[in-house]
């Protein structure tokens, strides 16, 4: 698969002709973004138990 790449100043960077065959799109979240997400939920489900609990009493 190739795709074109054109710039707005072609006498600057001209065309480029990429292969993008090799490339492998980004799937996997960094583990520092991963650990965020994961307390972010855990905080996030803590608090709906408190909302919870306190909403049953």
């Amino acid at each position: 698969m190739k795709k074109l790449f054109c710039t707005k100043n072609k006498n600057f960077y001209g065309n480029k002709e990429v292969e993008l065959e090799n490339v492998k799109p980004i799937t996997e979240v960094p583990l520092e973004v991963q650990k965020k997400i994961n307390k972010h939920k855990e905080e996030q489900k803590n608090g709906l138990e408190r909302f919870d609990e306190e909403c049953n009493r």
